[in-house]
């Protein structure tokens, strides 16, 4: 798909719009979000230790764990943190993806997984596992989540999952900072950028395959569109919100067509456009 939004904004939404500030922008229509925002699927017994009972509500960034990682390294002795024990109660997902000395980096939620399951058949520091997954209650497991075991697979994992902006430098919430702009209301149905934001290139992939160009300083420039390429590509690859991207083509609230060898810039050529 190449135009992701098309249409006039009426002046009312645009007014609305303009007092938004450094909203992300989530390219497929949806806010991407950290992971575990739904119950977990099941309540375990209270002899079947490797999950967290639901409703303990338990951060593993900041709360307690009890004596969880003891018995995790006691289980695993020497074994390196991916090291597959075997699937098990509360830990029966996929293993989608390994590094080259067979430890599993990429994990796919099974129904009726759980935390500590999870953490005991990988081996898993706890709190590093929850730190890379965003994962701020270790009751709250899903199925088809994708979990990274490594901060190098992270990007792949969100890729996996869908989530928009993957490889975007993320707040501790999870949620991907974005170049964006404040538009100001100006007179004569017109608007002035404000507070302007940088995007950085997160490298090729997807539908954002083409070549960037940049300043002697290492200032992104320009960006030349290749085949299959489309906005939404486009804006994963470097970061940046419908608000920026005005910026670059002047139109608010649409994108332009875009065809191979199409030149796009990646520093803001408009600071004052039309909203109507």
């Amino acid at each position: 798909m190449t135009v992701l939004r098309v249409g006039t904004l009426t002046l009312t939404a645009a007014l609305v719009a303009l007092t938004l500030t450094r909203c992300a922008f989530g390219t497929s229509g949806q806010e991407p979000t950290p992971k575990a925002q739904t119950p977990a699927a099941r309540q375990d017994t209270e002899d079947q230790t490797p999950s967290a009972k639901p409703g303990d509500n338990v951060n593993p960034l900041s709360g307690p764990i009890g004596d969880h990682q003891s018995v995790v390294d006691e289980a695993c002795g020497p074994n390196p943190a991916g090291t597959d024990m075997g699937p098990r109660y509360g830990a029966n997902g996929t293993v989608t993806a390994s590094d080259p000395d067979g430890r599993a980096t990429i994990y796919t939620v099974a129904g009726g997984d759980s935390y500590k399951a999870i953490v005991e058949r990988f081996c898993l520091d706890s709190r590093a596992f929850a730190t890379i997954n965003f994962i701020t209650n270790i009751g709250q497991i899903t199925q088809g989540e994708v979990y990274a075991f490594t901060e190098a697979a992270a990007v792949d994992a969100r890729r996996a999952e869908g989530l928009d902006f993957a490889a975007c430098p993320r707040t501790q919430q999870g949620y991907p900072m974005l170049a964006s702009i404040n538009w100001a209301s100006l007179p004569n149905f017109h608007a002035e950028a404000t507070d302007i934001g940088r995007p950085i290139d997160t490298g090729a992939a997807g539908t954002a395959q083409g070549e960037v160009r940049t300043g002697p300083d290492g200032t992104l420039l320009d960006y030349t569109v290749a085949s299959g390429d489309t906005w939404r590509g486009v804006e994963d690859r470097f970061c940046m919100d419908t608000y920026y991207v005005s910026s670059l083509t002047g139109l608010f609230g649409q994108y332009p067509m875009i065809h191979p060898g199409d030149i796009i810039p990646l520093q803001p050529r408009h600071l004052e456009i039309a909203v109507r």
